[in-house]
């Protein structure tokens, strides 16, 4: 899926570790089985794999392009609920067409500004497993947008965030987006200038050389925002390279400084925060749960998710005292923190700071001198 990631294998034998290349987005070798020892000598025969590999996963985006083409371009202003979507294709179809899809797993769709409640999402963990964000946590992030001051954001992997600020921006709404996504199929529901088919462990666009060409000219906008929802197998350090040339090219064409980093908002599990404070140090964890509509556990306790909540957490660049956390969700601001705290979180006057990241009530342990999750310790004193 574009070029590929150089990775390193251990051995515990007394074997020296070597390095290789594989597929940067895959991790499953069914989908993309290519496979270099690093400094091994290339055969035409693998070449000639490798070619026949790309030429393969391009041709479903060619069809969804051009299927936008047809029905929203050759027929603007014809009603949407004219059109039927193919799950056993993935595609979108007219009624005219209806023949072609007899067999198939079909249905119709009144409103088609919304692709996640139409698309069926992949699930496959070790490629493109896709949980969409639920009602609150859209609202929450477009209610950020919009308090911050901004006015186009860059969804990175978030496509229930992009529809949304889509759809009102054909009401009539002040904000725009882009999305770069590795699902080709929102080419059929975006035109070109608002998804780009994109792989973000290594910034690569696929498609016509305009894909890169519209994000460049995205980046170039005033008041511009990151929303990053990567898979959280991928690894810290290859995404933190992603963000990293984002916000050079972002500087490039605005003339910024070398220093100066575009604000932004990565979205991991809790338990990831050494590994992106040791990439991107900048980046502080808030205490807003990210709950996911499709997930079993990335849920609140409402959704009958995991008793302390989805465990996902927005990380970002932005001064959390600016970042207001929805108070009807139980959210409050600490003035010792001058951040906004999970309702759980109470603050520590030894350790100096609401240090529960869990979704747990931490405490104090006298010995460790530090808080801990309950049941590690036998006492605390606040």
């Amino acid at each position: 899926m574009g070029p590929m990631l150089l990775f390193e294998r251990f051995y515990h034998d007394g074997h020296p570790r070597r390095r290789f290349f594989a597929c940067s987005a895959a991790r499953d070798k069914k989908e993309c089985g290519f496979f270099q020892w690093e400094g091994e000598e290339i055969s035409e025969a693998r070449k000639d794999a490798h070619r026949q590999i790309l030429l393969t996963f391009g041709k479903p985006y060619s069809q969804v392009c051009d299927t936008y083409k047809k029905l929203f371009g050759s027929l603007d202003g014809k009603p949407r609920e004219h059109c039927l979507f193919c799950h056993s294709c993935n595609i979108l179809f007219t009624s005219e067409q209806e023949e072609k899809h007899q067999s198939h797993e079909c249905e119709y769709f009144e409103d088609l500004s919304r692709p996640t409640r139409i698309l069926r999402p992949r699930e496959n963990e070790k490629t493109q497993a896709q949980y969409f964000f639920s009602r609150n946590a859209t609202e929450f992030f477009l209610h950020l947008v919009k308090d911050c001051g901004f006015k186009n954001v860059l969804c990175v992997g978030t496509p229930r965030l992009h529809e949304e600020i889509q759809h009102q921006k054909s009401q009539g709404g002040s904000l725009d987006s882009l999305l770069l996504d590795i699902d080709h199929r929102y080419g059929q529901f975006f035109s070109s200038s608002a998804f780009c088919w994109y792989n973000m462990f290594n910034h690569f666009f696929f498609g016509v050389g305009a894909n890169e060409k519209t994000f460049e000219s995205f980046v170039a906008r005033e008041k511009l925002f990151i929303v990053m929802d990567p898979p959280f197998g991928g690894l810290a350090e290859v995404l933190a390279g992603t963000v990293k040339t984002i916000w050079n090219i972002w500087r490039k064409v605005n003339s910024f400084e070398i220093d100066k980093e575009l604000p932004i908002m990565w979205l991991f599990p809790y338990f990831m925060e050494s590994l992106i404070k040791a990439v991107l140090p900048s980046l502080t964890m808030l205490d807003y749960k990210v709950d996911y509509d499709n997930h079993p556990h990335f849920k609140s306790k409402k959704q009958k998710g995991s008793k302390r909540g989805s465990p996902v957490r927005v990380f970002t660049n932005i001064n959390p005292a600016d970042v207001k956390l929805p108070a009807w969700e139980g959210y409050r601001f600490c003035e010792k923190c001058e951040r906004y705290v999970s309702p759980e979180n109470v603050h520590c006057v030894k350790c100096n700071g609401c240090m529960s990241k869990d979704g747990r009530q931490y405490v104090h342990c006298d010995l460790c001198r530090k808080c801990v999750k309950p049941g590690i310790v036998t006492y605390s004193v606040r």
